[in-house]
């Protein structure tokens, strides 16, 4: 899959000769097994990497308790869109987020439906789970090092807007993560949304790392987007990303 993939972008930015642009936008139910392709290319050579069919189960499940959690990114040639890349957030209830957050707790290969919010619930704590881009494709990107961090904040958005329209009475959310290479690029990319890393060590054994996001009242009551575009507004002003919702 990924060498086709490759393959084909290379051929439309020789043609075009630049830089291939990218959008993101959310995944329908026919879409998930490709989701779930890119999730294990994606991951198959990190200390991450999972079977197909082991991914297959979990995210089939987590699609039944909200399709929200998933997205993928694709590149654009003329209008035909390729896919390059994944975007998964889960928002975990009450149960997912004692287990999770602590120290030996889930491993990310433990994680299922039984421990994620289902659509229209709240959750005070979101799980940055996997996000990432083909390495044969990162390359042939326009705005590569920009583009994690647009998925991340329009992501992110979208989840929390969705939430809070639902329950504008709570007052703050929490984002983990957790990546194997603090000094790679999620290491990075987590250093500059604002995430810190924090003393409790997961099930995988890598350190959490911790957003706080505080939801003000006007915008619980007037609608949440606005004051996130406003928390995430310095990594919005660096990306030129424009985020679709889908066919």
């Amino acid at each position: 899959m990924e060498q086709q993939v490759h393959n084909r972008l290379r051929d439309d930015a020789a043609q075009g000769g630049q830089p291939l642009r990218c959008r993101y936008r959310r995944i329908e139910l026919h879409e998930l097994e490709l989701f779930n392709q890119l999730n294990r290319e994606v991951f198959k050579h990190t200390a991450f990497t999972l079977p197909l069919h082991v991914i297959r189960r979990r995210n089939n499940e987590l699609f039944s308790a909200d399709p929200m959690m998933f997205g993928i990114v694709e590149a654009s040639k003329d209008g035909h869109y390729t896919p390059v890349g994944m975007s998964h957030i889960i928002p975990l209830n009450d149960l997912g987020a004692s287990l999770y957050v602590r120290n030996g707790g889930l491993k990310d290969s433990e994680i299922s439906a039984r421990y994620a919010a289902k659509q229209g619930e709240w959750s005070d704590s979101l799980v940055l789970f996997s996000m990432g881009i083909l390495k044969s494709s990162r390359d042939l990107l326009k705005d590569r090092h920009l583009l994690l961090p647009a998925v991340f904040a329009d992501h992110l958005v979208d989840l929390i807007s969705e939430m809070c329209s639902l329950h504008p009475d709570r007052s703050h959310v929490r984002v983990y993560a957790q990546t194997e290479k603090p000094n790679g690029g999620i290491g990075r990319l987590l250093a500059r949304l604002g995430f810190e890393e924090t003393s409790i060590i997961g099930g995988d054994g890598y350190p959490l790392w911790e957003l706080r996001l505080a939801l003000p009242e006007r915008s619980r009551t007037q609608g949440v987007r606005p004051t996130l575009s406003a928390v995430v507004g310095a990594w919005r002003e660096m990306l030129p990303y424009r985020w679709v919702r889908g066919r």
